[in-house]
């Protein structure tokens, strides 16, 4: 999956799927392979890091330590609440 923050939003990832998404948020793409690329993109993604500081309690190059650090994510549950993401955060 890929996720991009900044003046706009983006997600995309790769699916065997094609994306049918009678509303159009999620358009469908593919690569020269045949695989599918859906993509969601929502403008002006920059608040994004400020929200996710603000529920975790850290500034943003803590946030940035967090997002860098992977590790910390591999062990984390399946499924995840705010209170886990706020544990790991401190």
């Amino acid at each position: 999956m890929i996720v991009s923050i900044g003046t706009s939003g983006v997600v995309s990832a790769i699916s065997s799927t094609i994306a049918d998404d009678a509303s159009g948020a999620v358009a469908a793409f593919a690569d020269a392979t045949g695989r599918q690329l859906p993509l969601l993109c929502t403008l002006n993604g920059a608040p994004v890091p400020d929200a996710m500081a603000g529920l975790l309690g850290v500034d943003h190059e803590r946030l940035a330590e967090l997002a860098l650090n992977r590790s910390a994510y591999c062990s984390m549950p399946q499924r995840r609440d705010r209170g886990a993401a706020i544990e790991l955060a401190k």
